[in-house]
């Protein structure tokens, strides 16, 4: 025998084996058995807790589309130069920019100790480390 009249006899099975199942006769049997173990009508725990968990995650995507992570939108940022600096060209802008840099405070080790801070910072140190 070879595959393909292997296929053939396995087909011709198969059918024989559909046309004996009476389907009517089958889904009521399950259905029946449904009904009577109470599977119908009560969603199960696990269901349950996926709606719930899907209501949330619509939710909090609904509120995040409408507010977004901050709670507000922030003002669009203006691409327009105020009018004393139109008509300087861009070495003049870049010296402004230059002169408006500011120099951290240099210290011995790159890091800031008690030593570096005045009366003020101090005080307001100690404020928050006694909470």
């Amino acid at each position: 025998m070879d595959e393909q009249q292997i296929e053939r006899v396995a087909a011709r099975l198969g059918m024989r084996a559909a046309n004996a199942v009476d389907v009517d006769r089958v889904s009521a049997g399950v259905l029946a058995r449904l009904k009577r173990d109470g599977a119908l009508g009560r969603p199960r725990p696990a269901a349950r807790w996926m709606a719930l968990a899907a209501g949330l995650a619509i939710m909090a995507g609904a509120a995040y589309y409408t507010w977004g992570v901050g709670g507000t939108h922030a003002p669009p940022l203006s691409a327009t130069a105020p009018p004393q600096l139109a008509g300087l060209n861009s070495a003049e802008l870049t010296e402004i920019l230059d002169s408006l840099t500011v120099e951290p405070p240099a210290t011995v080790s790159g890091e800031v100790t008690l030593d570096d801070l005045n009366a003020e910072q101090l005080t307001q140190l100690l404020k928050l480390m006694e909470g």
